[in-house]
C-alpha cells in the first residue's frame, strides 16, 4: 500500500516588530503566503503624533485574525511560552526594541532573523541611522542576520546598500 502524500503546510512565523518597517514586514509575510501566527509589538502611544503605520494598526485592518501581543505585558517568559506553543518556522524581528532571549530564539524551527538598519558589523546596537549620519557616512543599508544572544552579532544572511544623498 502506498504511503499517504505528505501534507504540506504554509510556513509559520512569529513577528516581533514596530514602526513602518515592522508594518511592511507584516505585509510582505502575508503576501508571501506565510502564516503569521502572532505579532508582538510595542504599545502605541495614543498621544504621539506618528508619521508611520504600526503593525497593530495594520493587523487590526488587514488581518484581524492574527493575534497581536503587547511587548510590555507579554514579557520574556511569556514570549518564550508563546513561541514554544506556536512552534514557528521563522521568528522575525524588525525594528523591535528588545533583545530576544536564546530560549525564545531556539523555538524557531528554521531561523530566528533580525532586520537591522545598518551594514553590519558597523553600527551595531541602537540608533544606527543616527550614528551613520553623525559620522557622515556616504552610504548605509540594511542587514538581515541570524539572532544570537549578543545584539546584532549573528551570521549575516543578506545586505542591501543604500547611498546617502
Amino acid at each position: 500500500m502506498p504511503e499517504p502524500a505528505a501534507v504540506s503546510r504554509r510556513p509559520r512565523a512569529v513577528l516581533f516588530a514596530y514602526s513602518e518597517a515592522g508594518t511592511v514586514a507584516l505585509e510582505v509575510l502575508l503576501e508571501l503566503g506565510i502564516e503569521v501566527a502572532a505579532v508582538v509589538t510595542h504599545r502605541d502611544d495614543p498621544h504621539e503624533t506618528r508619521w508611520f503605520r504600526t503593525p497593530r494598526e495594520f493587523a487590526a485592518t488587514h488581518c484581524p485574525s492574527v493575534p497581536v501581543h503587547d511587548d510590555d505585558t507579554l514579557g520574556d517568559p511569556h514570549a518564550f511560552a508563546l513561541c514554544r506553543t506556536l512552534a514557528p518556522d521563522l521568528i522575525l524581528s524588525v525594528f523591535y526594541r528588545r533583545l530576544l532571549p536564546e530560549p525564545t530564539l531556539r523555538c524557531a524551527r528554521t531561523a530566528a532573523l533580525n532586520l537591522h538598519p545598518s551594514l553590519l558589523p558597523r553600527y551595531r546596537g541602537r540608533a544606527p541611522i543616527n550614528w551613520v549620519l553623525v559620522h557622515r557616512e556616504p552610504e548605509t543599508g540594511v542587514t538581515l542576520h541570524h539572532m544570537v544572544a549578543q545584539a546584532d552579532a549573528g551570521d549575516i544572511v543578506a545586505q542591501r546598500r543604500i547611498p546617502i544623498a
